[in-house]
């Protein structure tokens, strides 16, 4: 039996400062794996023996914002609907671009350790079945066997909404072309150009599954063989 747990947390690029810093969270990461195997070997007669194992894993890794998972980073700096529960675990802090390349981009995914746009949660438990068996009779000598494999795979992942304030909605009709400046007073106003999501769709039902991870993949995998080795002669 094995279990190895793994926890790192990537700070946001302005740091705490005693308090959280919505622009830059930073990123949690977890992993979970457990392992456990069993083996038995029965002696049928001096020329017969079975082996069997039995083995089981369960991998669980996730990455999300530090803290309540159910925050609504956007709507901690007032952006309306930022998130859309429940289905959806949208919670990270969504990207801002104002202008560019003039002003620079907050939120998720301006620089290293800043990235919090992918919420993903990977839960792939597998089971394995071995049976082998080793016959010998005469000049021959048997081995063969099975070898079974069944595979779950549930996994959700999603990236953050952005907004991009390009400064369209301030600037005059028939006037000069928009600059960083109606950029920034989009911004101001809480007029984006456009706005980008994501969705994962949910299951239909859940029968064997979870909207957790909706994402799904169930697998059986076989494998048999049979091997004869023989002495035609004694040379």
């Amino acid at each position: 039996f094995s279990y190895l747990p793994e926890s790192e947390r990537a700070g946001g690029l302005y740091g705490d400062d005693g308090g959280v810093n919505p622009l830059a969270v930073g990123t949690l990461l977890d992993s979970n794996i457990s392992s456990a195997a069993v083996s038995v070997t029965h002696i049928v007669s001096p020329t017969f023996v079975i082996d069997g194992l039995f083995g089981y894993t369960r991998q669980h890794t996730y990455q999300q914002p530090p803290g309540d998972p159910n925050t609504c980073w956007g709507s901690v700096v007032g952006i309306l609907n930022a998130c859309q529960p429940p289905l959806q675990r949208d919670w990270a802090m969504p990207r801002v671009d104002i202008a560019l390349p003039s002003w620079s981009s907050y939120g998720n995914g301006i620089r290293v350790n800043d990235n919090t746009a992918s919420v993903f949660d990977y839960l792939d438990p597998q089971w394995q079945w071995v049976m082998n068996a080793g016959w010998n009779k005469g000049v021959h000598n048997l081995k063969f066997g099975v070898d079974v494999h069944r595979l779950h795979m549930n996994h959700y992942e999603i990236t953050a909404p952005s907004f991009s304030f390009t400064g369209g909605a301030s600037a005059l009709n028939g006037g000069v072309a928009p600059n960083l400046f109606n950029g920034y007073a989009d911004f101001l106003l809480g007029l984006p150009i456009t706005r980008n999501t994501a969705l994962q769709n949910p299951l239909l039902n859940e029968d064997g599954g979870s909207n957790e991870q909706s994402a799904t993949l169930r697998s059986w995998e076989y494998g048999i063989y049979i091997r004869d080795q023989f002495q035609l002669t004694r040379k």
